[in-house]
């Protein structure tokens, strides 16, 4: 009865934790960085769609390319039930919000403390990064699926189940190669340092054979990504500006918020000093390959200007030093402070009770929660660029060519009309890249200088 009682428990606010995190962050089905792969699987299944289209027809004139394994599982969520993106998502976070809790029991004892955790990683927290990223998303894209992977990965990994992490590894890296790398990196350097400092017994046949076979399957599959999609038809210093240009917020340090480098460098630090002074080699060996992977980075890129160093994205690793560093901080806390019977269940019934409240703000209509997007289902809780979407439909030919305002992305897969050039998706090959930008000067009037002045 007590272990039913226990797993009753966590069900509530694993429930109540998802349902807090839902209504503030609300749920985008076909908008936002969702353009570059839905639209693509839109016209896997019906290729007579956006034939002229600068995105697509670039994207898919190559194969393998950088979204067709995430595009081709669309292809069979948007072909089939209106809701199906969503009930995939739903699963999905469920699973990473079970895995970050998993990874918080190993550090810290307290039910609360645990939930608390969470909810400040996706609370107060969110939004709140150096690199632009966060692990989790409102929406389906690769990069979320490959950190929920990515989450069991470092799990598995610090209950010392290392081949298991390996190849959790390897299929968020098939789905998200970027994600996967890193995680990659930082996990296969702590085994090396924990095999150099312990010897032979740290690590196994079985791990080594894991590794092997993430080179294998997921070295292959990068190596034929970069053949095929980086034909390095593009000067380095026009590359650099392009990506200066469209994602400076993933790529140059000197584009991050200044509140977001006070918050992360604190916590790092007070989060480092706690590995530390509880003796959590594991969090804190992982944490420093990341610290000593930015040193890295930034020398490639500001002193050498290496475009493959600028393509991994190293600063989107901090969101994983980010996860560790709170985690130390809240097991610190875990140790220092014990909360008494009562204390625990004002904590627990608050996440329950809050949950609650939102949720009946949300149906009742309030302004705040009004505008944020439900889209739960296809053609649901449509915003007004999307209603102009469905109309141009009606009235346009599937041929037909559009320029659009830079901001507009959910109109697209609901006009299912093609773009002259679309700022939101891009083609991360050379000569595509030159043409992107070519003709987003043409259009729009900006470039690389525009964005350096502001």
């Amino acid at each position: 009865m007590k272990f039913q009682n226990k797993n009753l428990s966590f069900t509530f606010y694993l429930l109540s934790t998802y349902l807090l995190i839902l209504g503030f962050r609300g749920f985008e089905y076909a908008s936002g960085d969702m353009v570059e792969v839905i639209n693509y699987a839109k016209h896997m299944l019906q290729p007579d769609l956006f034939v002229n289209d600068f995105y697509v027809s670039n994207i898919s004139g190559v194969s393998p390319n950088e979204r067709i394994v995430f595009s081709t599982f669309l292809k069979f969520l948007t072909g089939s039930h209106d809701c199906l993106l969503f009930v995939v998502h739903f699963v999905l976070t469920l699973m990473m919000l079970t895995g970050l809790y998993r990874i918080g029991s190993i550090f810290i004892k307290q039910e609360a403390l645990k939930w608390l955790t969470i909810l400040i990683l996706f609370g107060p927290l969110y939004k709140i990064n150096l690199g632009g990223n966060e692990l989790y998303y409102n929406m389906l894209i690769s990069s979320f699926v490959a950190k929920v992977f990515g989450v069991w990965a470092v799990y598995y990994f610090l209950k010392s189940k290392k081949a298991l992490s390996i190849i959790l590894i390897l299929i968020a890296t098939i789905v998200h190669p970027t994600v996967g790398s890193q995680l990659f990196i930082i996990i296969v350097f702590s085994m090396f340092f924990t095999y150099l400092k312990k010897g032979k017994g740290s690590i196994s046949a079985i791990d080594i054979l894991s590794i092997g076979l993430f080179m294998i399957f997921a070295g292959g599959y990068i190596y034929l990504l970069l053949r095929a999609v980086h034909d390095y038809g593009i000067e380095r210093n026009l590359y650099f500006d392009i990506f200066e240009f469209r994602v400076p917020h993933h790529f140059f340090p000197n584009y991050f918020p200044i509140k977001s480098y006070v918050v992360e460098i604190a916590l790092f630090a007070i989060g480092m000093l706690a590995m530390v002074k509880l003796k959590l080699t594991g969090l804190l060996k992982l944490s420093v390959i990341i610290l000593f992977g930015i040193i890295v980075y930034l020398t490639g890129v500001f002193v050498f200007k290496i475009p493959f160093i600028l393509n991994t994205q190293w600063f989107k690793a901090t969101i994983w030093l980010e996860l560790f560093s709170l985690i130390a901080v809240m097991a610190f806390i875990d140790n220092k402070v014990k909360l008494n019977l009562v204390q625990k269940r004002i904590v627990l019934f608050f996440i329950l009770g809050f949950s609650v409240f939102v949720w009946g703000l949300i149906l009742s209509g309030n302004k705040h929660f009004a505008e944020k997007p439900y889209q739960f289902c296809k053609n649901f809780d449509l915003n007004e660029e999307e209603k102009l979407g469905l109309k141009i439909k009606t009235l346009t030919d599937k041929d037909d060519v559009f320029v659009w305002p830079i901001d507009f992305s959910g109109f697209k897969f609901y006009s299912e009309r093609g773009a002259y050039i679309d700022y939101k998706s891009v083609v991360h090959r050379g000569t595509v890249l030159k043409e992107w930008y070519k003709r987003i000067k043409t259009v729009y009037g900006i470039d690389v200088n525009t964005r350096r002045e502001r």
